[in-house]
């Protein structure tokens, strides 16, 4: 035989047990399973309740009273006496990099015959008050507002059936867009 020929049929024997052997030829494998990587979900939440009113003084005399705060409508407010009311105002705030802004809008509306002054946590209020909380500044605020007849000359005017009650105070607790100088929580 020729050289050709022989060197023909080694390489088709050769192809042949290659092909014959294809299923037995194993290569490495391996295999590993990836842990589970947890986050939480955050929270974001405002409650606030009707304010009721919780007390009142005696102008001049100091002498004060609580009141068992069911919002009785049946006070009758007269000239020397200072009639509180309150509300405990909630946020919850949960979350990495989270801050939001606490405003309050709709107590600069009063009638002519009343002076009203608004407090929030025993600072003045006014429209449009604002306030940025995080997490670890969230909880309570307490809103309370005192009320009293205006002297007007030395003489008040006649409220005989005339009416008012803290109402339409609108509370917005608006998430502000993250940021990394927050601190946390």
């Amino acid at each position: 035989m020729q050289k050709k020929t022989k060197g023909l049929v080694a390489g088709v024997a050769g192809g042949a047990l290659l092909l014959g052997t294809a299923g037995t030829f194993a290569l490495w494998s391996d295999t590993d399973t990836i842990g589970r990587a947890e986050i939480t979900g955050g929270a974001f939440k405002l409650t606030a309740p009707a304010m009721s009113w919780a007390e009142y003084e005696i102008d001049e005399v100091g002498e004060g009273k609580e009141l068992d705060g069911s919002g009785d409508s049946t006070l009758k407010i007269v000239p020397g006496v200072v009639l509180k009311g309150k509300t405990t105002i909630s946020t919850e705030l949960s979350g990495d990099h989270l801050a939001a802004e606490l405003k309050i809008d709709g107590v600069e509306t009063q009638p002519e015959w009343l002076d009203i002054t608004w407090q929030l946590e025993g600072s003045e209020a006014g429209e449009g008050w604002t306030t940025t909380l995080t997490p670890a500044s969230a909880g309570t605020t307490e809103l309370s507002v005192a009320i009293q007849l205006k002297e007007q000359g030395g003489k008040y005017s006649t409220v005989k059936d005339k009416t008012w009650g803290p109402e339409n105070i609108e509370v917005t607790l608006e998430q502000l867009p993250p940021s990394s100088t927050l601190p946390q929580p």
